[in-house]
């Protein structure tokens, strides 16, 4: 229909009916890299999600770079649950820089990114990484345990270990307890 063409005026309020729209992406269990997951933000901006839930460690994995604890990702990022009828696909990990790069990504299409680490269950990626880790720097103000129970084997990505108990448990802090 080329014109001339007139259009009456109109008012269009625009707005999401609710306030908290978030979408869940879990990278623990299925590694994505952190272009594929900006691509994942850039769509789901067009759909005016304003919460992006990132699920970064399960069993399967653990996907972010702790400075002081080296195995979480060189054993524990190695891996992830298979798709397309593959029993495993290859794990990874994303670096800090990575990290702070998807962050400032969400918060440029208006989502808040929330990191989601599981602890204390869904831990196998954290145990099977950190047990027998002499050089971790918190088992010296950590309470040991120990364990009469026979060891068991766990798997980790394609790595079997044998362990009895971790190594160390963190103290928790009770407010008002030292």
């Amino acid at each position: 229909m080329p014109g001339p063409w007139t259009m009456p005026a109109v008012q269009i309020s625009d707005h999401p009916r609710y306030a908290y729209r978030g979408v869940m992406l879990d990278i623990a269990r299925h590694y994505q890299t952190p272009e594929a997951v900006m691509r994942l933000i850039d769509q789901a901006a067009a759909y005016k999600i304003n919460v992006f839930h990132l699920h970064l460690s399960d069993d399967q994995g653990f996907r972010l770079a702790i400075n002081g604890f080296p195995n979480l990702t060189q054993i524990g990022g190695q891996g992830s649950v298979g798709t397309d009828g593959r029993t495993m696909d290859p794990g990874g990990f994303w670096t800090q820089a990575q990290f702070r790069e998807v962050v400032a990504d969400a918060q440029a299409h208006f989502m808040t990114l929330v990191p989601e680490v599981d602890s204390p269950g869904h831990n196998n990626a954290i145990i099977m990484s950190e047990y027998g880790d002499t050089a971790n720097p918190r088992c010296s103000t950590a309470i040991r345990r120990t364990s009469t129970a026979a060891p068991t084997t766990r798997r980790c990505g394609t790595t079997a270990r044998t362990s009895a108990t971790a190594p160390c448990v963190l103290r928790a802090r009770t407010p008002g307890r030292s």
